[in-house]
């Protein structure tokens, strides 16, 4: 299970991501529980994951040509020390009383615009920190374990946080976590990964990555079923403080409970992805994760105490990371290498950049007829999903 761990670069890697990731998830709880405490209103937290998740949408086909062009570590440094400096200003705002709607906008589009290069890098990135193609699946196996222990630990600590202190010290520990990956970055020596030919244009490697996608219908399919996924299967979590007020009636340290039950359902999730031996049934699980997915927010739904609510999150937190980490690992195990970048740039925008819409449309639902009523209408919808890529997810075939 950890045979990835053989490699330097990535032990490195591992322990600096997994302390900023923490103080990510940290500022996340943090920054939902505060738009909502000071409007109220899960249409103004769907505006501000929107805002957060729109550059993915509009951004990322076009930065997959510069990231198969230049170095990928020199490109993660750049965004990991501009995320440093977002949440200290937004620390900074919370903890002098500053902090207003209209600033937090823009400091969730800047983040958004970050994000949308930092994601699809440190996806291509992986494979230069392993350096031995064979511990690839592993290694991003181990990579959403972590992700989803820090969902599981940063939540629980954010809700501890801001009931006792407030929401500013989660964004300040959040800045202080980018130092950590920062270093363990500088520690790393990797081999940078071919570059794609400098003879073609801009815009020709950007048609060529289209082109692939179109002939490639095994690769296009995954990144569509991510896609519907992160429109209704995950936009739940955009309102669950509302979900928490209104239907468990609990505060913000229920909601990072809550958040971190979802979080122990992907590790668990995780960790099974880590074991396995080969990559044969992996399309066979991501299908039935999505249906269970669906049936289980329609269950959540009519959860109106915690302790219901906690079981149906640990079991939705299991089935998203079948469904999103397994496409991961499906997509780095069939891309070709040179066309890495814009491939991890299209699931990017699938996974980080529909969920701008998909947060509106929670939250409008959610407003519209009731935060109970919008999770059982998610989880139809995603019902609808599974039904309808039933038969065309195909055998991962590794390039």
């Amino acid at each position: 299970m950890w045979k990835a761990f053989r490699s330097r670069n990535f032990r490195l890697y591992y322990a600096g991501q997994g302390v900023s990731l923490i103080g990510t998830w940290m500022q996340q709880v943090a920054m939902s529980w505060l738009v909502y405490r000071l409007t109220g209103s899960s249409g103004m937290l769907g505006l501000i994951v929107f805002l957060t998740q729109i550059p993915a949408l509009v951004l990322s086909p076009v930065l997959g040509v510069f990231i198969d062009r230049y170095p990928l570590k020199k490109i993660i440094l750049l965004t990991q020390a501009a995320a440093l400096v977002q949440a200290a200003l937004i620390a900074y705002l919370t903890l002098t009383g500053q902090a207003t709607i209209p600033a937090i906008a823009v400091l969730s589009l800047v983040f958004g615009i970050i994000n949308a290069m930092d994601m699809p890098v440190r996806q291509a990135f992986m494979i230069e920190l392993v350096e031995e193609r064979e511990l690839l699946p592993n290694a991003l196996a181990l990579q959403a374990a972590l992700v989803n222990t820090a969902r599981l630990v940063g939540p629980a600590i954010a809700g501890i946080l801001i009931s006792v202190i407030g929401e500013g010290w989660c964004f300040g520990l959040n800045a202080a976590s980018y130092c950590f990956v920062l270093i363990a970055l500088g520690l790393t020596r990797v081999q940078p990964h071919q570059a794609s030919s400098a003879v073609k244009s801009l815009r020709q490697e950007f048609i060529s990555g289209f082109r692939y996608l179109r002939t490639e219908k095994a690769i296009s399919t995954v990144i569509l079923l991510v896609a519907s996924m992160t429109l209704v299967g995950s936009s739940f979590l955009v309102i669950m403080p509302v979900f928490t007020d209104r239907v468990l009636h609990s505060g913000s340290g229920t909601l990072g409970l809550l958040l971190g039950a979802s979080g122990a359902g992907a590790l668990v999730g995780a960790l099974l992805l880590a074991r396995r031996k080969n990559l044969k049934t992996l399309h066979r699980s991501m299908w039935f994760s999505t249906l269970a997915l669906g049936i289980f927010l329609v269950g959540l739904a009519f959860a109106s105490v915690p302790v219901i609510a906690f079981l149906f999150m640990v079991s939705t937190g299991f089935f998203l990371v079948n469904i999103n980490a397994g496409a991961n690992l499906y997509l780095q195990s069939a891309v070709r290498d040179d066309m890495r970048g814009r491939v991890m740039s299209m699931f990017s925008l699938a996974f980080l950049g529909i969920p701008a819409l998909g947060g509106l449309l929670a939250g409008y639902l959610s407003e519209a007829l009731g935060v109970a009523t919008a999770v059982a209408l998610l989880g139809g919808a995603t019902v609808i999903c599974a039904l309808l890529f039933w038969g065309r997810i195909r055998p991962v075939a590794a390039d």
